[in-house]
């Protein structure tokens, strides 16, 4: 899940210099529905497909099974990291066009923040590294499309797959993964 790092990292370096995160994609991908695999659920689901007879030489999507809307997600996820973000409402890139559009290049932004994160980790904990782990141009595809892109898993479901995952509670499991690797700070330190 490496859009769940960079979007951490970019939360977290936000925070720490007083900035609100801004939507670094479109107006219309930010109000549209969305889907997400996690990581731990695509694993099961190529365990399951390699090893039921049924479903030998079938492809299958992958998808967590919910949907959600950018707008109402991005604001959730900075409050798990203690942010108050406001409704964006000005916007450089609108998306109207079916093609890449972001308000701002993610690698752009990054360029010069690897400071900031060594600062984050040396007051908090983590891992300096972890800055060179984010993936910021794909960040800037996931959040910068201009035309829906949900999955469906009505094939998978057909043969008898039947995981479903909240795709929130998947994100924060993710977070706190790397937060027990020491990868990213304890958010409970990050909150006191």
């Amino acid at each position: 899940m490496s859009e769940a790092i960079t979007l951490a990292l970019y939360m977290l370096i936000c925070k720490e210099l007083g900035e609100i995160p801004l939507f670094p994609g479109n107006r219309l991908f930010y109000s549209s529905v969305d889907d997400s695999s996690y990581a731990v659920g695509l694993a099961d689901i190529s365990v399951w497909a390699c090893t039921q007879e049924h479903t030998k030489n079938e492809v299958f999507n992958h998808v967590n099974g919910d949907t959600f809307v950018w707008r109402y997600f991005f604001k959730r996820i900075g409050k798990y990291f203690g942010l108050d973000i406001p409704d964006q409402t000005e916007w450089h890139e609108f998306g109207e066009e079916e093609k890449m559009a972001t308000s701002f290049k993610m690698e752009d932004w990054a360029a010069d923040k690897k400071p900031v994160w060594d600062r984050i980790c040396e007051k908090y904990g983590g891992n300096k590294v972890a800055f060179d782990w984010g993936t910021w141009f794909f960040l800037d595809w996931t959040t910068g499309k201009a035309w829906p892109t949900l999955s469906s898993m009505t094939k998978a479901r057909k043969f008898g797959w039947h995981r479903y995952d909240d795709t929130y509670e998947t994100w924060v499991e993710t977070f706190k993964a790397f937060e027990n690797a020491g990868t990213l700070p304890k958010n409970h330190i990050l909150l006191a």
